[in-house]
């Protein structure tokens, strides 16, 4: 089931589209905000490249949680790749 704890397919396809448009808002704001303050590298604008960053990355995993519980793409945890075959486990 998804981190969300959200059960509706309508409720994980609208916290999809919220992702998308975290990581468009995101994206827009980032080069809007490059094109203007280029040269400026005061801690403000360290901070505020750091909050869209961010925020890129929070939409990203609304996007990848959404489509996960919809069953649209399965993750496959790397726990499951390195646990031993049954077969070896046996005597």
């Amino acid at each position: 089931m998804s981190g969300t704890g959200i059960r509706s397919r309508e409720g994980n396809a609208i916290i999809a589209v919220v992702g998308v448009t975290y990581v468009l808002a995101a994206v827009a704001l980032f080069v809007i905000h490059y094109e203007q303050t280029i040269f400026a590298h005061t801690f403000v604008e360290n901070a505020v490249d750091a909050v869209l960053a961010a925020i890129v990355v929070l939409g990203g995993w609304f996007v990848v949680d959404g489509l996960r519980s919809l069953g649209l793409i399965k993750l496959r945890s790397r726990a499951l790749r390195l646990r031993p075959s049954r077969a070896a486990a046996s005597p």
